[in-house]
């Protein structure tokens, strides 16, 4: 297998009966079947063939090829498709919060959620994962549960003593509250990109100033037949929220897969899910831009 990357049955648990109900239906689904999704005890939802990912471990494999610079501010022109006075045929921000830092993005509409984990080592060695809402994952003697989601309007990023409490909590709600008592316990922070659907933000960038005048209509409930103007050569790749390498591969394809004229990975109404066009249009018809 690749480096930094395990394989796990993950077992979903049903936090009531609605749960329970909606893992019957995606285990009745045909694509899912019992090669990839079991049932378990009290209607839990078994992912088979999961993977437990170690990003420092696995990236150096995931950037294999790539010249990277590492370590320095860019410094974007978007409509010359320069990145540090260099230009290049393709530009793709995927930067995060950061991604809506330029003009040419400040409308997309991505909100910051803090995120904490704890994590400790394990005198036994142990490789499981379980899950309902929150998470309590074990890979040899690494344990890690987690994990908090909380707004988080700018300033530090630090770890607090109450988002430590409410994993705990949880922890011991999947039944795992033994771990709370090992020594060392560490927590760690960061921030996520998320966006008010909760789907990612994949494709082309449109050309915001040109968009608002060619579909102007669409404010007063018109509908405008017409291609979407873009900015040549600008994409973006952002608001993956708390799935990031859920998403990643697969966005990534689809980026790369447009760049060279190669096929989609996915249907063409989910490429359109996953557009930044979605946020312009139903920004006009409600008003908000």
């Amino acid at each position: 297998g690749r480096a930094g990357v395990q394989m796990v049955d993950v077992r979903q648990r049903a936090r009531g009966p609605s749960d329970v109900e909606k893992f019957a239906k995606l285990r009745a689904d045909p694509p899912l079947d019992e090669r990839l999704l079991g049932g378990g005890e009290d209607g839990a939802l078994i992912h088979k063939r999961a993977v437990l990912i170690s990003p420092a471990d696995l990236l150096p494999d995931l950037f294999a090829g790539a010249a990277l610079e590492l370590g320095t501010d860019a410094k974007v022109d978007a409509r010359a498709r320069q990145v540090n006075d260099a230009e290049f045929d393709a530009i793709v921000l995927a930067s995060g919060m950061a991604v809506a830092v330029l003009e040419e993005t400040a409308w997309l509409p991505l909100a910051a959620r803090l995120g904490q984990v704890e994590f400790a080592t394990a005198p036994d060695a142990e490789t499981m994962g379980q899950a309902a809402g929150h998470y309590a994952l074990a890979s040899e003697k690494l344990r890690l549960w987690g994990a908090s989601f909380e707004a988080f309007s700018g300033g530090e990023i630090k770890t607090s003593a109450a988002a430590r409490a409410a994993n705990g909590e949880a922890l011991r709600g999947l039944g795992y509250g033994d771990w709370l008592d090992l020594p060392e316990i560490q927590s760690r922070a960061g921030v996520r990109a998320t966006t008010p659907d909760k789907l990612p933000i994949c494709g082309a960038l449109p050309d915001l100033a040109s968009a608002l005048e060619q579909f102007a209509s669409e404010r007063q409930g018109v509908c405008v037949e017409a291609d979407m103007p873009r900015l040549d050569g600008l994409y973006v790749l952002g608001g993956l929220g708390s799935r990031g390498f859920g998403y990643a591969p697969l966005l990534a394809d689809s980026l790369a897969s447009r760049f060279f004229g190669h096929p989609l990975p996915t249907e063409q109404d989910v490429a359109e899910a996953f557009s930044p066009v979605r946020f312009l249009l139903r920004g006009l018809k409600r008003g908000q831009l």
